[in-house]
């Protein structure tokens, strides 16, 4: 997934948060999860499927984007200090019908794409560390020194 990126501010909990990202087969479905921190379990959020078309070739590989909007529910956010954070993580059917995690990306994925040949390079060198998972963060969010560490 390219967009939200990993760590990515996205204004406050009620924006429209926009995930995209290519697929390497064409009008495959795919789901974008959060994490819902009442259940302690990962939930829809949003549906979508790859293009039928191809929508850029990259390294000799055809690619096929997809992209869904989606407002992510309270239970969906946890408060830091100031603001909100909330977890999420998107999959696909592959080729062989396979449910698999997309890859989240770090915050400078454009110029590591520029870097990289090909979707496996990209894959290897552009992914974040928290990958497959993003966190992505309310603008006016703040935490302790402890919970960055900690991640919670």
């Amino acid at each position: 997934m390219l967009t939200p990126y990993d760590g990515q501010r996205i204004g406050t909990t009620a924006s429209t948060i926009t995930f995209s990202g290519y697929h390497l087969y064409p009008s495959k479905w795919i789901r974008v999860m959060a994490f819902n921190h009442g259940t302690e379990q990962w939930t829809n959020v949003a549906e979508t499927y790859s293009s039928a078309s191809v929508s850029l070739v990259y390294g000799g590989t055809n690619e096929y984007s997809w992209q869904v909007g989606s407002t992510l529910a309270s239970q969906f956010w946890r408060q830091g200090t100031a603001g909100s954070y909330a977890r999420i993580w998107s999959q696909g059917l592959d080729g062989n019908n396979a449910l698999a995690d997309f890859i989240s990306v770090r915050d400078d994925w454009y110029s590591c794409y520029a870097a990289n040949s090909n979707p496996s390079d990209f894959s290897n060198h552009c992914k974040s560390a928290d990958s497959p998972q993003s966190y992505i963060f309310t603008d006016d969010y703040a935490c302790s020194a402890y919970a960055v560490r900690m991640r919670v």
